[in-house]
C-alpha cells in the first residue's frame, strides 16, 4: 500500500510537519527525497527492515517476540526473517540473524543455528553456506551485519573474558571472534579475534559501512573498568579484518560544546536524565549507551550517545565518524528519542525512528532523515501525518514499528494484529524453522554454557 504526497505540499522543503495536516491519502514529502509512504502489510510486526542498493526487495526481521519466548536469553535466540519481493509478497521465511538487506540478485543471506545452540553457519536463499568455527565453545551472536552496496558482511560472536562476569555491567569484558563473509557465495573469507567490550545491547556497537570497494566494520566499545569516559572506536577492514584505525571518543570533551535541551527532546523532558559532562568511565559502562548507523553512501557513520529509557536512546551527543576514523562533533544536531537508526540507501544520511514519552507510556513520535554534513534533521512523518484519512498518532494499526528509506520510498512495517505474545504472536506464529525448545533453561547446552560461565568467572 503506497501513499503519495499531496500536490499542495509536494514542493515544500520543510524540517517538520509543524501544524500542517496533509490531505487524505497523503504523506508529507521533502525536497529532494519526495518519499512515498509504503506500508508493508506482510511485514507487520517487524522490528527491523533492511534495504540495499541495487535491489528492490527487502528483508524484514522479527525479534520483539523473543523477549516473551526466551526472556533473559532473547539476545541469544534467532529471530524470524522474511525476504520480501518488490511487491511486498513474502518469498522466503527462515529463523536466524539477517546479514543485511537483499543482494542485487534478490538473494537473502543470514546466519542460523544448526544441530544445537551456539553452533552457527552462514546461509543464503540461492545455495549452501559455510560453518562458523571459532576456537573453543559457547560463543554467542553479538551481531550480524551486511553492507548496503557490497556483497561483504561480518558476523561477530562474543563470550566473556576470563574472570569477568557477563552480567555485571560495571566489570564485564568481552572477547570477540569475527568472520568476514561473502554473502553471494556464503563463504567465510577471513576470521580473527579481538578484545573489546561492546555496549549492553551488543548489536548497537557493530556497524558495517564505508565505501563499496573497501568496507569497514566499525566497532564501538566501552572503556575498561575504572577507565576514562571514552568509547573505544575500532575500524576493521573487510574482508581482511586488518585494523584500519583505532581511536578514543572522549564523551566529556565532546559534550563541552553540546548542551542538549528538554525542548529539543520530549523524551528528556518526560524523564530527565543527567547530562554526561561529569561522566566517569564506570558511568559510561552502566548508565549510558550508544546507537549508530552507517551513512547510506559509505562516507562514514553517525553515532549517538546518551541514556536509555527502556529501549529508547535519549541523545546527549551526536558524532560523525569518517572512513579515516576521524570523529567530528555535531553540536547542532538534536535527535528525538531514538528507537532505531538505519542508513538511507545511497544517500549521505541516516533514517531515525523516534519515540517519546515516559518509561511506561512511550509512543511513536516521528520518522526523520538525519543529514550530518549539513546538520539537518528533517521530519518525513509524525503523529499528524495522515494515511488514508487517518492520522498516524490516532490509529494504532498504522503506527510504524520499523522503517527503511530507499530511492525516495519510505517503507514502514505496521504493528501485527491480535493480542498474543511470544511465539504465538500473529507475526511469527508457526514461522520458526529453529526448534522452539532451544534456548530454554532446561536445555543441556544452555545449562552447560551457564556452568562454563560460572567456572570461567570464579577460577581466574
Amino acid at each position: 500500500m503506497t501513499v503519495r504526497a499531496a500536490a499542495a505540499i509536494a514542493a515544500l522543503s520543510v524540517v517538520a510537519l509543524c501544524a500542517c495536516h496533509p490531505a487524505p491519502d497523503a504523506h508529507v514529502t521533502k525536497d529532494p527525497m519526495n518519499a512515498e509512504y509504503t506500508i508493508l502489510t506482510n511485514a507487520a510486526g517487524a522490528s527491523r527492515l533492511y534495504a540495499a542498493s541495487g535491489s528492490s526487495s527487502l528483508v524484514a526481521e522479527h525479534r520483539d517476540w523473543l523477549h516473551q519466548a526466551f526472556h533473559d536469553r532473547a539476545a541469544e535466540a534467532p529471530g524470524i526473517l522474511q525476504l520480501l519481493a518488490p511487491d511486498g509478497a513474502v518469498q522466503r521465511t527462515v529463523s536466524g540473524w539477517a546479514l543485511g538487506g537483499p543482494l542485487p540478485s534478490g538473494e537473502m543471506a543470514w546466519v542460523e543455528e544448526v544441530g544445537e545452540e551456539y553452533r552457527y553457519r552462514t546461509a543464503r536463499t540461492g545455495g549452501n553456506g559455510s560453518s562458523l568455527a571459532p576456537p573453543g565453545d559457547y560463543w554467542v551472536i553479538a551481531a550480524a551485519v551486511g553492507h548496503t552496496t557490497s556483497p561483504l558482511a561480518a558476523v561477530v560472536l562474543w563470550r566473556p573474558a576470563k574472570g569477568a562476569s557477563p552480567r555485571d555491567p560495571a566489570v564485564r569484558r568481552d572477547e570477540l571472534w569475527i568472520a568476514s563473509v561473502d554473502r553471494a557465495t556464503g563463504a567465510v573469507l577471513h576470521t580473527g579475534q579481538f578484545t573489546l567490550t561492546l555496549p549492553w545491547d551488543r548489536e548497537q556497537g557493530v556497524l558495517l559501512g564505508g565505501p563499496e570497494a573497501s568496507p569497514i566494520l566499525l566497532l564501538v566499545g566501552l572503556p575498561d573498568p575504572g577507565g576514562p569516559p571514552a568509547y573505544r572506536v575500532l575500524g576493521v577492514r573487510l574482508p581482511s579484518l586488518e585494523v584500519a584505525f583505532e581511536s578514543q571518543l572522549d564523551v566529556v570533551s565532546a559534550e563541552a560544546s553540546h548542551a542538549p535541551s528538554p525542548a529539543a527532546d520530549p523524551a528528556r523532558a518526560s524523564v530527565p536524565l543527567p547530562g554526561s559532562s561529569h561522566l566517569s568511565g564506570n558511568d559510561l559502562r552502566t548508565l549510558y549507551s550508544v546507537m549508530g548507523a552507517p551513512l547510506g553512501d559509505g562516507s562514514g557513520w553517525l553515532l549517538a550517545h546518551g541514556g536509555l529509557i527502556r529501549r529508547i536512546l535519549v541523545t546527549d551527543l551526536c558524532v560523525l565518524i569518517g572512513t579515516d576514523g576521524k570523529a567530528t562533533n555535531l553540536p547542532d544536531i538534536h535527535l528525538p528519542g531514538t528507537d532505531q537508526l538505519s542508513p538511507i540507501i545511497d544517500q549521505p544520511g541516516v533514517l531515525l525512528l523516534g519515540k517519546e514519552g515516559p518509561r511506561t507510556q512511550q509512543h511513536f513520535a516521528s520518522i526523520n532523515a538525519v543529514w550530518p554534513a549539513s546538520a539537518k534533521v528533517e521530519t518525513l512523518a509524525d503523529r499528524q501525518t495522515q494515511v488514508h484519512g487517518r492520522e498516524l498518532g490516532g490509529d494504532p494499526g498504522l503506527v510504524p514499528m520499523s522503517a527503511a528509506l530507499r530511492g525516495g520510498r519510505l517503507y514502514v512495517a505496521p504493528p501485527s494484529g491480535g493480542d498474543l505474545i511470544g511465539a504465538d504472536s500473529e507475526d511469527v506464529r508457526n514461522l520458526q524453522t529453529t526448534p522452539p525448545t532451544w534456548h530454554q533453561s532446561n536445555r543441556p547446552r544452555v545449562r552447560a554454557r551457564q556452568q562454563w560461565i560460572e567456572d570461567r568467572t570464579k577460577h581466574y
